[in-house]
């Protein structure tokens, strides 16, 4: 079995995330021919599409370049800075999810107004819930009313981001 090059650097230029196993194209960095569908190897519960031009390590299964896969790619603009054991996600920089070591759990992004209006929102919710004085026979009309008035007309919370339509 020849075991040069089985694994390899190379840049992805086309990401098709339509079929079961997403898959994609790329240039190697080494010389030698690569499939124009290379399967992207994904860790179970997590799927994600990497941008085009991403640096990615593609391995040869077998030795055999007619079974690249796509092991894992190079985030060079990643959030820098965790702690030892400490996990992220993110998106382009943008937003950021953070599990810290002490058990909290950290949220960011660039325009962090959209992250505090939004906690502001859920905060006066659940005080309107907890200290809502429950009327007689109204059919819980003065509990509704109370979480209501910390939502102007039109406003919106990231429940209207969710969608039951994914697969």
């Amino acid at each position: 079995m020849n075991l040069v090059g089985m694994l390899v650097r190379g840049i992805v230029t086309l990401v098709d995330d339509t079929k079961k196993v997403q898959q994609v194209q790329a240039e190697l960095l080494v010389p030698g021919q690569a499939p124009d569908e290379i399967e992207v190897a994904m860790p179970f519960g997590f799927t994600s599409k990497p941008p085009k031009s991403v640096e990615a390590i593609f391995g040869a299964i077998g030795a055999s370049r007619a079974n690249t896969v796509l092991m894992g790619w190079l985030d060079r603009a990643r959030p820098k800075g965790l702690e030892d054991g400490e996990a992220g996600l993110h998106y382009l920089g943008e937003f950021k999810v953070f599990l810290k070591n002490d058990g909290s759990l950290r949220l960011g992004s660039k325009d962090a107004t959209k992250l505090i209006a939004l906690a502001e929102k859920i905060d006066g919710a659940f005080n309107a819930l907890v200290n809502a004085a429950p009327v007689p026979n109204d059919g819980g009309a003065a509990i509704q009313a109370a979480v209501r008035a910390q939502w102007a007309p039109g406003d919106t919370c990231a429940a209207t981001n969710v969608y039951g339509d994914v697969e």
